[in-house]
């Protein structure tokens, strides 16, 4: 501890580090820095999230990103974001958001040690941006990134990346999609690749009623006519007679 003697083994280690400090020219170490070394070693060691090196902005960045990687059901891995600190706490920017988003992996490919950091850079600069820009809520966009949504590990083996609702050009079908795939993520009642699928089914019925002259201004129009007309044109043969609409309405269940 500072102020007190160091232990023979410390002492030996201390006594090494300054001797290869003497050797490339380098001023040596007092006790008191030594001493912060092998705490921070040992906070490292512990799994420890090491945050002292920054201060200010940068470091309310920082917890930030470790703050919503736990909202959305994940964890930064310790010994990678302590490197991801050490990286930055040796730039003279102040904010992660003083450089863009392209010129910071190209920061971690310049430091050799921490070249495998880049994405990690990339990603922390995405998410501040969102926030600066008002758009930390993962679900107002109409595009959907799956990585930002806090659904857990449960749909982890979902290779679906996005979704985008900004395929189907009428808002008012647009937002109750929306708010039938919120609570369909959320109640696991459907996984992400479901919802892919439930989205092209009325993107393809739009172009439907687009050919058929039929307006589509709001939910009234959405007759079984209509429908059962729309999954004869997908001339799909899975589904029966008998069960067509009975598919396809599951997906449109949220329009009833």
């Amino acid at each position: 501890m500072p102020g007190r003697s160091l232990c023979d083994t410390y002492q030996d280690r201390y006594r090494a580090r300054n001797d290869i400090r003497a050797h490339k020219g380098i001023e040596p170490a007092s006790v008191k820095t030594y001493v912060g070394f092998v705490r921070a070693e040992r906070e490292r060691a512990a799994g420890a999230y090491v945050l002292r090196p920054v201060s200010g902005t940068l470091r309310l960045e920082l917890q930030y990103l470790l703050q919503h990687e736990v909202d959305m059901g994940r964890q930064v891995n310790p010994r990678r974001f302590n490197d991801f600190v050490a990286l930055v706490s040796g730039q003279s920017s102040r904010s992660l958001l003083s450089r863009s988003a392209q010129e910071w992996p190209l920061v971690a490919d310049g430091a050799r040690r921490y070249a495998a950091l880049g994405a990690l850079l990339a990603y922390a600069h995405e998410r501040l941006c969102e926030l600066r820009d008002g758009a930390a809520d993962p679900w107002a966009p109409d595009r959907w990134r799956m990585a930002r949504l806090p659904l857990g590990a449960e749909c982890a083996h979902d290779k679906t990346r996005s979704l985008n609702f900004g395929a189907i050009r009428r808002g008012w079908l647009r937002e109750l999609l929306k708010r039938w795939a919120r609570y369909r993520l959320q109640s696991g009642t459907m996984a992400p690749q479901g919802v892919s699928h439930a989205l092209w089914s009325f993107k393809e019925l739009e172009r439907f009623c687009d050919l058929s002259d039929v307006e589509l201004a709001d939910a009234e129009q959405l007759s079984r006519p209509l429908l059962e007309g729309f999954l004869d044109r997908l001339g799909n043969p899975a589904f029966r007679a008998g069960h067509r609409f009975a598919a396809e309405r599951r997906r449109c269940e949220v329009l009833g």
